[in-house]
């Protein structure tokens, strides 16, 4: 009997394993990964697209690749890669707007170069619905219509670089922006350059889109290096680094700038108010640890635009070599002040022609004196050589009664304590001369229209000895010496904001280098130098300030 049983569970044993390996060879295919479908230049790419399984990967030899049509990824989780030297050109004529349109998840899209030798479309666009887009390590250039164009879900441009994206429209410049989008949900650009483009380096045009991210990138305009798109060897051609718009009827728009780099966004080729920074409508914007550069406005501020009023923070940002740091526009009196939030904090502002200026200015009814207007606050900002304010009207009453008061700015309210201080923390503080709103459509003074009489370089320079002195208004609080100034080494407090002058212990002061000439390149501008109202280049500083320099201005 046992022998029996012995004998049956050894059978049920081998028709259980027999079992399992049928089962586990029926599985197998589909358990393995698609193959890798490779490419060379002469293949058919768009019928490989076509047909490619979900999950699949597509790689593309070294060789400049044009398929005969637009290519559309449908099927999920399809990585589209190119070996180094891999190019994917449009074919002549490509209809469609974009030569990649994404409608799938997980789609990859990483080491090509698309070239669209200035043909009237997008590199690559993504569809409202999908998602987990990832476009990385890859070279978008030339180009007439917006680079990448993006309206997915949880979206991300990584180390790509994007430039020259050039479009003109019966002679005159239009349009193509670097990246643009109207409704994708959680967009994060990081690690990107984005340079050369005839619109803006990165649009949120006026639609649904959220939480919108740039982080560690370059956004710059440059001197054409050559004759490309319609324009001519030494154009500078664009708008702004970033420009939002919102409609006001919907949640308000989320964005951070972090960590990036904008320069020369003047302007040149074209009369307008170009701006590094272009922040209006319905959206809450929060600037971190940017530097912006040789631009014409560094931020232009619109409190009130279309209905919607402005949220906007920078945080530890420094503004240099700007026809003018901010502008702020449209800001209101009564209730509708009370909406508008625009806060500058720890911020430095360098060598421009003017810091501030409060475009289309209206003074409270009743007030005595101007005062910072409410809703905008600035505080432990450091203005270089001396703090210099305009106000956008032509009334030369206002004029006449702001004048000597400008600095006074805010010192009757609690909230907002006198944002202009020497550096000594002396309360004292200096007139500075109001500047008319000069002719024309633009508010933002021409070159030769500086309000400094003597502008000096600033140099700057790290002591020889203790980086982290004591605060004097606290022991327990150490100080960062951040900035030479006319023959002064400076020392602000990262506790309490006080902020204190250090002997210089060096034998001579620091020389700036000779003033410098625009020229293209992968590098921002370092330190040209701006002309005075003559032409002439800015005067050196010297140890004992004999050129006219003022102390610098502390908000604190």
């Amino acid at each position: 009997m046992s022998t029996t049983l012995s004998g049956l569970r050894l059978g049920i044993w081998s028709i259980g394993l027999l079992f399992i390996g049928a089962l586990g060879g029926w599985f197998s295919p589909a358990l393995a990964a698609p193959p890798e479908i490779v490419v060379p230049p002469s293949g058919d790419l768009a019928a490989v697209v076509q047909s490619v399984p979900a999950g699949g990967r597509i790689l593309l030899k070294a060789g400049v690749h044009r398929p005969q049509r637009a290519l559309k990824l449908e099927r999920a989780g399809v990585t589209l890669a190119g070996e180094p030297g891999a190019e994917l050109h449009p074919s002549e004529g490509l209809q469609g707007d974009a030569l990649l349109t994404v409608a799938a998840d997980g789609v990859r899209i990483t080491g090509l170069v698309l070239d669209g030798e200035f043909v009237a479309s997008r590199a690559i666009r993504s569809l409202q619905g999908s998602r987990d887009l990832r476009i990385e390590d890859c070279e978008i250039r030339f180009w007439a219509k917006h680079a990448v164009d993006l309206d997915g879900a949880n979206q991300l441009v990584s180390n790509c670089h994007i430039h020259h994206i050039l479009q003109k429209t019966n002679g005159a410049r239009s349009d193509a922006h670097g990246i643009v989008t109207l409704h994708s949900k959680g967009l994060r650009v990081q690690g990107c350059r984005i340079n050369n483009c005839s619109g803006d380096s990165f649009q949120a045009d006026r639609g649904t889109w959220q939480n919108l991210e740039i982080v560690d990138c370059d956004l710059s305009l440059e001197p054409l290096a050559e004759t490309l798109g319609g324009f001519e060897k030494g154009d500078v051609v664009g708008e702004n680094a970033f420009d939002s718009k919102r409609d006001s009827r919907l949640a308000r728009g989320q964005i951070l700038i972090e960590e990036c780099r904008v320069w020369g966004f003047d302007g040149s080729t074209e009369a307008g108010n170009w701006a590094a920074l272009n922040l209006k409508e319905n959206v809450a914007v929060t600037v971190r640890n940017c530097s912006v550069k040789q631009s014409q406005i560094g931020a232009r501020l619109a409190a009130f635009r279309r209905g919607s009023p402005l949220i906007c923070q920078f945080e530890n940002c420094s503004f240099d070599t700007c026809r003018l740091a901010l502008r702020f526009e449209d800001l209101r009196t009564g209730p509708e002040a009370d909406a508008i939030s625009v806060s500058v904090e720890n911020c430095q502002f360098g060598q421009c022609d003017q810091h501030l200026l409060f475009d289309k200015f209206r003074k409270t009814p009743g007030e005595a004196v101007w005062q910072l207007p409410q809703g905008v606050r600035i505080s432990h900002s450091v203005f270089d050589p001396s703090l210099r304010i305009a106000l956008g009207t032509g009334d030369p009453k206002i004029l006449k009664e702001a004048a000597g008061q400008l600095l006074s700015l805010g010192e009757n309210r609690e909230e907002n304590p006198p944002p202009v201080v020497a550096e000594t923390g002396d309360t004292q503080v200096r007139p500075v001369a109001a500047a008319v709103k000069p002719e024309g459509p633009s508010a933002t003074p021409p070159r030769s229209a500086s309000t400094r009489s003597a502008p000096t370089r600033v140099a700057v320079s790290q002591p020889a000895d203790d980086p982290t002195p004591v605060c004097p208004r606290d022991e327990s609080h150490r100080g960062r010496v951040y900035r030479r100034a006319a023959g002064q080494l400076h020392c602000r407090c990262g506790n309490c904001g006080t902020v204190w002058t250090l002997a210089d212990k060096s034998a001579s002061p620091t020389q700036s280098p000779p003033a410098g000439t625009r020229v293209a390149g992968k590098d921002p501008p370092g330190t040209n130098t701006k002309p005075t109202g003559n032409g002439n280049p800015a005067p050196e500083a010297t140890a004992a300030g004999t050129t006219g320099n003022q102390p610098s201005k502390v908000v604190k």
